[in-house]
Parts: structure tokens; sequence; C-alpha cells
């Protein structure tokens, strides 16, 4: 969806930051794209041993993107599940929550109110100009304090306290607190033709279930799923009537559905590192990548309305598919917003065509494995498969200073050189580097730990040996001489 430019905006907002599990890269770059519709979340600092990285992938207006990249993660937090330490239930609940959130009129309004920022803005500040840290938008409030800011940015993700939230001052274009990240830089880049890869655009797998371990499905995303589970949860089809979609029957509904919320909605890829488990979630088309020994390893699946799966939910739902879309429309099959495909009174927001429930995966990092993941919208994923995203950092990792410049490359590398071909979408990055483990060389522990059936190493002579050494060798070639001579 959107319109194109006749040249397309490179310059490139990136942030780098060092934490516990690492360190962490993140880009954004508009394109060829009229505006930029793309949000992220990189918070090294979201809970005790935990951060939260997401990219929001935004469709029909930024406004769902951007609230979603500063809100969902503590809607995540705030869950019963999270505080009980159920980090996959709490991903579920989350998005559940806060997609029903949305369609409140008081957040209704704080959407429009988002909305017009790019409408009010001036084209300077439209197309890459960096915008002064006073140019921000309150969400505590319900008016747009500076009109120029636009919909992309980093959350500084500080759940723990909303009264303090609201008091923290914020720079830049980013929501970004000092201690999680540094303040954003601009970097102008250069188009290049990007790599087709003809194979991603075919229609992908996917899982409905709600939670799972990583396993050979994760690996091989392109697998066709007609071997999948018909079951879908039929078990659950009768859903509570308090779980079922509300709404005013009597209200105008074409005018309900041009509304922020309703005609626009985002992906969401959410990755939460507490220690070393590693919980993704998605809905949509973004993606989480895994480099596991050296290889791409995928942690999300696609959601698109030609999945055997997804057809089902939607055709019950009330949908039909046309064309590889939801009602001739919508080329994603579970997004956060558009709720004008959430208005089903039979069935709750898990059931609806468009859904907001997220596969969510678990796996546990290993350091001697595992170097890197990256979460991308699919203006990476589709011009570059996972293998050569994957491919494509491993080369530069290790040799370049800072993560987000290795996002910035992939950028270039990505976009199209003109504006009717593949990488002419918004595109976004999270990179985020493990910390390798403490190398230790096993053999010098082994010669150092005292073993009863070994010799020791003897040490070298101290000043008073070589004295003592040399004492007792004078008076013993004295004695063999007095013993020649008698």
């Amino acid at each position: 969806m959107g319109a194109y430019l006749v040249k397309p905006v490179t310059t490139k907002n990136s942030t780098d930051a060092i934490g516990r599990f690492g360190e962490v890269g993140t880009c954004f770059m508009q394109g060829w794209r009229d505006t930029q519709e793309d949000a992220h979340t990189s918070c090294i600092d979201y809970d005790d041993n935990a951060s939260f990285f997401g990219v929001y992938d935004g469709h029909g207006g930024h406004e769902v993107a951007t609230y979603a990249a500063e809100e969902l993660p503590k809607f995540i937090k705030r869950t019963d599940a999270y505080k009980r330490g159920d980090i996959k239930q709490a991903l579920i609940d989350g998005y559940l929550e806060f997609d029903a959130h949305l369609v409140k009129p008081e957040i209704l309004k704080k959407l429009k109110e988002i909305s017009l920022i790019n409408i009010t803005e001036k084209p300077k500040d439209k197309y890459g100009v960096e915008i002064d840290s006073d140019d921000e938008y309150d969400f505590d409030t319900d008016v747009v304090t500076k009109k120029k800011r636009r919909g992309m940015k980093v959350s500084d993700c500080d759940t723990s306290n909303d009264e303090n939230n609201a008091e923290k001052k914020k720079s830049g274009q980013f929501y970004s607190s000092d201690r999680s990240l540094d303040s954003a830089t601009n970097h102008d880049g250069t188009s290049n033709e990007c790599t087709k890869n003809n194979a991603e655009k075919k229609v992908k797998s996917s899982k409905t279930a709600n939670t799972s371990n990583v396993s050979k499905k994760v690996v091989d995303q392109n697998k066709n799923d007609d071997d999948d589970d018909d079951d879908d949860d039929d078990d659950d089809d009768d859903d509570d009537d308090d779980d079922k979609v509300q709404f005013d029957e009597t209200a105008d509904q074409s005018k309900i559905d041009k509304q922020p919320g309703y005609k626009s909605g985002c992906t969401a890829v959410v990755a939460i590192l507490k220690g070393n488990d590693l919980y993704v979630a998605n809905a949509g088309d973004s993606r989480c990548v895994l480099c596991r020994d050296g290889k791409a390893l995928s942690l999300s699946f696609d959601h698109k309305p030609g999945n055997k799966t997804e057809t089902k939910r939607i055709k019950k739902a009330g949908g039909y598919i046309s064309d590889f879309r939801v009602n001739g429309d919508l080329n994603l099959s579970r997004t956060l917003g558009d709720h004008k495909y959430k208005k089903n009174p039979n069935f709750s927001l898990k059931k609806q065509m468009i859904t907001s429930l997220p596969d969510v995966q678990h796996i546990v990092i290993d350091p001697k494995r595992d170097s890197f993941m990256i979460l991308a919208c699919d203006g990476i994923w589709e011009t570059k498969s996972n293998k050569k995203v994957v491919e494509f950092i491993n080369n530069r990792i290790n040799s370049t200073e800072k993560l987000s410049k290795i996002c910035e490359q992939l950028f270039d590398q990505c976009l199209a050189s003109e504006s009717f071909d593949y990488g002419c979408d918004n595109m976004s990055a999270v990179l985020v580097k493990f910390k390798s483990p403490v190398s230790i060389n096993e053999s010098n522990i082994t010669n150092n730990i005292d073993n009863p059936n070994k010799k020791r190493v003897k040490s070298p002579d101290t000043l008073l040996d070589k004295i003592k050494n040399t004492t007792v060798n004078k008076k013993s070639v004295n004695k063999r001489k007095r013993k020649k001579n008698s």
C-alpha cells in the first residue's frame, strides 16, 4: 500500500547500544514510499535481565505502528502472565489486549491525532530531515504538541512506572532513554539495485498454534503446510460471550471503517530476551531470524491469506480471498489494527478473519552456537531470503564497528533502482549481536589442577634457592677433593 516518490529518500536513522546480552543496532529508511509507516522498539533494560525488541510494519497509515512501538511493550509487561513469569502467554495476552484497546474512543482519538502528523508537517521534515528534539508527540495528552513529528521511533520501554514515563523527556525522533540507546544519527546512503529472490514471493507456510518450541518446521519456512492439523482450535469454536467483538450496529460502518485503527494497521514481530531464553511473537509478515552455527534459523512464520490454516479461519469468519488478498484488499492475515475486518459479532479477536493472535516461539540461546538475530520488515525479506540476509551480516559483523552500519549497508543492497521493482518499501531492522562466550584454554586448566597421580611441574628457582644450591654444591666439591687427597 502507499504511493511512491520519483526519487527514494535514502536518509537513514540509526542507533547503537550495548547491554548485558551483547549489542544492538537499529535503522530505518523511508525509501521509495511517500511516507514512512514503519516503527521499531529497542529496549535493553525492559526488565530484570530482560530486553525487548520489536518491528512494526504499518499499512494504511503510520499511526498504529507508531502507537504499537510505544505501548505494546507496556501491555505485555502489565499482563498477569508476565507477572507470574509466563512470557509466552504474556505475549499472546499482550497482543490481544492491545488490539482490543485500539478501538476504545479515547484511543481512536489518539490514533487520529497521530495520523495527522504527516499531513501537517513541513515537506523538509517529511522527506528524511532530522527533526529537532523539541518536536514530539505527547501520548499522555489528547493533543499533538508538535505536528512535525512523524510516526517513526524507538520506544524507551520504561514500563515500570507510567507516571514517570509521562514526565520523562524524549529526544530527537526517537523515544529513547539515555541508558538504553544512543541519540539517533543520520547517514546518507546510495541506491543500488536489489537482489531479487522469487522464491521469497511464494506463499509461506503458517502454523496457528499459540506456542511451540522451535523445530524443523520453523527452520523450513517455505515447506508446504498441507500436512498441518486442520483442527485450528476447533474445540474452542464457541467463544465466551465476554470475548466476542462488541460494536454499535446502528452506527454508520462506512464512516467507522475510514477511521485510523479500522482502515490502518501493522505487523508486529517482537522478541523478549530474558537471560538466555528468547521468546519471539509474530503477527504478519515481518520476521525474526537467528544465526545458529552460521546458518539462518527462522523464528517466525509469515501470515498470508493463502496459507491453509489462515484461509480456513478467514472463510469461517465470513471473508474471502481474491488475488491472495483478504476480501481482495489486505495481503496479510494477522495484524494489529485493521478493525474493519474484525467485526464479526460471533467471534472473539482470536477468530476474526484478520486476527491479532500471534505465533510464539521459544528457544534457548547458546552463546557457542548463536551469534546474532535480526528483526526486520518485509521491505528486506521481499528482496533477500533468510539465508542471504544471514550471510550478508555474517560477512560483516566481526569487522564492522557499529551494528547499525550493517543495517544501513543491507538497506542499500535491497533498495530498488526503479520505483516499480522489488525493494521499494520502507525498510526497518533491529540487529542484535549476542555476547560471545569467554574463550578458555582447557589444557591450561588441566595443567594447573592438582593431580595426586601426576608430578608437579618444577617451579623456577628463586634467588635464595640458587644461593642454597650453590653453597651445597661447593661443600660437595670440597668434600670430594679431601677424599681424593687422602
